[in-house]
């Protein structure tokens, strides 16, 4: 299976980030714990990030995710959440509790939010419950064809 590429990623965003740091991107990706190489092919967009090694980059720079991601903050969707918090599905499922299935499910609208789904997520994403429902109405009411 390919991996989608990271919705709202802003190459131009990270690369001013490295840039005001000071340091190089070679640098920036030592520290991080990835190659130069992944950190140039974002940056030139060849290949899309992974959110857990974005999360690592944007942390040594001493950003916040939604310093690099495009995100609308009045209507992020479940998975808007979950790359927001630095999270893989993986991540998010275990320190929820809940299956991987469940919350790719949940994350694609293709599954009804249940009480304990949003109290286990909310907990997981340190975010209100609200905000989970929200996110989670957010992504079954996209347009047809939209990626969640």
């Amino acid at each position: 299976m390919t991996r989608r590429p990271l919705r709202g990623f802003a190459p131009s965003r990270l690369a001013a980030a490295i840039e005001a740091s000071g340091m190089s991107a070679d640098e920036v990706a030592r520290l991080a714990d990835t190659t130069p190489q992944t950190l140039r092919n974002w940056l030139s967009s060849a290949s899309s990030p992974t959110v857990d090694v974005l999360y690592r980059v944007v942390a040594q720079l001493g950003m916040t995710m939604r310093e690099v991601l495009d995100i609308d903050p009045d209507r992020p969707n479940l998975t808007d959440l979950r790359v927001l918090a630095g999270l893989t599905q993986r991540q998010l499922a275990a320190a929820a509790g809940l299956g991987e299935e469940t919350v790719g499910q949940l994350e694609r609208g293709t599954a009804r939010l249940r009480n304990r789904h949003a109290a286990a997520l909310a907990a997981a994403l340190a975010v209100p419950a609200p905000v989970v429902v929200a996110a989670h109405a957010a992504t079954r009411q996209r347009d047809a064809g939209a990626v969640p």
